[in-house]
């Protein structure tokens, strides 16, 4: 969700006071510590939905919006009747609070300290393990919602303070890189990660995740602040079995009717057992062609300002494709990214100003032959190390 915050100058002054109404049913306040309450029985699916809002979008209440429509969701009767929503809440002001979304309201499970932002390893485990403890289900299913950045590394270590750059989450500064993201995921055991936030459908992304979920969806480019339409998509996220091409179809269909720059989407749902295959084939069309394109190559660009750190995988591959000229390696990388992306849609344009002529559903950093690969940290990324790095 690192999005161009444009805010929306007229609201219903109705429409204001139900997020007020929410932010306060919802809302955290830094009180002592409450236990996650007394479980059900297991349900057949629980998805969280971790909001890391002490930023921005906070600050412009796209939290509040959002925790607004799982509401309607729910009180419309939406939400799989065998599934249960959380929803941890970082707010604008560092509150912290485990919430369940619920036909009566909203029910707080436990209430956080600020000494940990939402943003470390530390605090993402324990919210996990608070939120299966007091929501036991068969299945689960994670939102990621804030800020991203896609596959930039910011090089600092955990107790390192506070980094520049937007990776994935934001507070108060201080980000998540996506090795730390890997850490955190490892062995949690979430049947798919939605990224509802920018650039997070990125190769890089998707290869150092491809051990900790099968299913990631996710968008290659900068999102509308508004982000995903939740009242219209936890129908197909909180099923036993999530219908995650229904809910990325949904979202990209809701600004796919819009016009102007307010027509602004791509969306992408990646399985994640086809990356080590991809990235095998990926090296071998590295190594033929010695990361060289053809004279005058263009790439398709996934990003407005002039330094671009986004690019379409597939119309890179294939410039480096054609300098290789083989056939056979050709029909056996396309095979290799059908196999990974699921779906994929995007609009004719970003933000009214950058033409989308191509869009696979993965995006890719180009690292030049005689760039620095430490910048952003790309090197210490596994795409990088498998795939890039010319042996």
């Amino acid at each position: 969700m690192n999005r161009t915050l444009i805010y929306k100058i007229v609201v219903l002054w109705l429409s204001s006071l139900m997020l007020m109404l929410m932010a306060t049913s919802c809302g955290s306040k830094d009180e002592p510590d409450i236990p996650p309450q007394p479980s059900r029985e297991p349900v057949k699916r629980t998805v969280l939905v971790y909001m890391a809002a002490c930023n921005s979008l906070g600050r412009g209440q796209y939290d509040i919006k959002d925790l607004n429509e799982m509401n309607i969701a729910i009180k419309s009767g939406a939400v799989d009747p065998d599934s249960r929503l959380i929803v941890f809440h970082a707010d604008a002001q560092g509150n912290q609070s485990l919430v369940e979304l619920t036909a009566r309201g909203c029910d707080t499970l436990k209430k956080y300290d600020s000494k940990q932002m939402s943003v470390s390893i530390d605090r993402m485990k324990e919210v996990f393990t608070d939120a299966k403890k007091g929501a036991p289900a068969q299945a689960y299913g994670l939102i990621l919602w804030s800020h991203g950045n896609g596959w930039t590394q910011n090089g600092v270590t955990e107790s390192q303070m506070p980094p520049m750059l937007r990776t994935w989450g934001e507070e108060r500064g201080r980000t998540m890189n996506i090795t730390s993201l890997e850490r955190a995921l490892d062995g949690q055991g979430f049947d798919y990660v939605y990224f509802d936030c920018c650039y997070m459908a990125s190769v890089e992304v998707a290869y150092q995740l491809r051990h900790v979920t099968p299913m990631i969806v996710g968008s290659a480019i900068e999102l509308p602040t508004d982000g995903m339409p939740y009242h219209l998509t936890l129908a197909y996220l909180t099923r036993s079995t999530p219908d995650l091409v229904g809910a990325a179809t949904t979202t990209f269909n809701h600004y796919n009717r819009l016009t102007g720059e307010d027509r602004t989407c791509a969306m992408s749902v990646i399985s994640t057992s086809g990356l080590d295959r991809l990235a095998e084939v990926s090296h071998k069309v590295i190594q033929a062609s010695g990361r060289k394109t053809p004279l005058g190559y263009k790439p398709q660009k996934f990003q407005v300002e002039s330094t671009c750190r986004y690019f379409d995988l597939e119309h890179y591959y294939n410039a480096l494709l054609q300098t290789v000229g083989d056939d056979e390696l050709k029909q056996e990388w396309e095979e290799a990214l059908d196999n990974c992306v699921i779906y994929k849609a995007s609009t004719p344009m970003l933000w009214n100003r950058l033409s989308l002529d191509a869009h696979s559903g993965l995006s890719s950093y180009i690292l030049q032959p005689t760039a620095d690969p430490t910048t952003k940290g790309y090197n210490t990324l596994s795409w990088y190390s498998d795939v890039v790095e010319v042996q």
